[in-house]
């Protein structure tokens, strides 16, 4: 999507894009933060109040920044989208973006990404990853992420692990936030998850820029509330992590030799794995990775 934004900044219009991109991962945080069961509900739509003061803050200044008039890149929307706005809000509801996401989604599909496809930028990303040129996005994505898993599956026998994960660094006004675009474990489809840059391991690694590795004697057992999974060992290596955004494999659980009665051994990472990531699979994995993203309007294609 990176080709996207730059050509977006050459009209003068990226303010659309960027919303567009904010709203979306504000969307996220919001629904995560009231699926533990929030009482209170907008009066008028019935939505869930969101209660989290970091995701409150968030909204107000995404409010600030492209919907108030006279905001500093105010985006051009309808009368009867921005008027909930003209007045200050005493509760944010996890609804409170949708409309005017829609409006912005339908300008960037309709106008801006149709002048896109005939740019030379749109040429020179299409010959970068072919998977873009298949015409059929949805397609495309598919392709794009059945490669990707292909990739990691085979990282996962190649290193001894349980699960891989590929997570990717936001760009511009997102690079606070981390988005694992692909999983082993994750059922074809793979959901988008995002966290902020600086939580947990995969978090630490964007942050500093250096691999993360923690084993059994290192750290406490971890087991997931959602899905029971267990984690026992993991190491968080470093692909790509610059200005221009960053990606990351996260692996869990390394498989040690088993013991005497045939049950598995909880192993150790090394630095060793990392290297193994890198020099084996890096490159194929930041490429599909980056195209898998792109393909499903959510990060620059870098």
């Amino acid at each position: 999507m990176q080709a996207m934004v730059e050509f977006c900044k050459s009209e003068m219009s990226d303010e659309n894009i960027n919303f567009w991109r904010e709203a979306t991962s504000w969307r996220e945080q919001a629904a995560g933060s009231t699926a533990t069961g929030a009482t209170a509900t907008d009066s008028i739509t019935g939505a869930p109040i969101v209660e989290d003061p970091e995701a409150c803050s968030r909204a107000r200044t995404i409010i600030e920044t492209y919907i108030r008039i006279g905001a500093s890149y105010q985006i051009n929307l309808p009368g009867r989208v921005t008027s909930p706005f003209a007045v200050e809000l005493l509760s944010i509801p996890v609804d409170i973006f949708d409309d005017a996401v829609h409006e912005i989604a339908t300008l960037l599909r309709r106008d801006t990404f149709e002048r896109f496809q005939m740019s030379d930028a749109a040429g020179i990303l299409a010959a970068a990853y072919p998977e873009l040129a298949l015409g059929d996005a949805e397609r495309a994505a598919l392709v794009a992420q059945t490669e990707l898993q292909k990739q990691l599956e085979a990282l996962a026998v190649l290193v001894g692990c349980e699960r891989v994960t590929v997570w990717i660094k936001g760009i511009g006004r997102n690079e606070s936030m981390l988005y694992a675009v692909c999983s082993t474990r994750t059922p074809a489809g793979n959901a988008i998850i995002s966290v902020p840059v600086g939580t947990g391991n995969v978090g630490q690694a964007a942050a500093t820029g250096e691999d993360v590795i923690t084993n059994p004697d290192e750290a406490r057992v971890d087991t997931s509330k959602v899905t029971d999974f267990v984690t026992r060992s993991l190491l968080c290596a470093v692909l790509k992590a610059d200005e221009g955004g960053g990606a990351f494999v996260q692996l869990i659980n390394k498989q040690g030799k088993k013991a005497a009665d045939g049950t598995p051994v909880a192993g150790s990472f090394t630095a060793a794995d990392a290297a193994v990531v890198r020099e084996t699979a890096g490159d194929n994995i930041l490429r599909h990775s980056s195209a898998s993203a792109a393909l499903r309007g959510l990060l620059p294609a870098a």
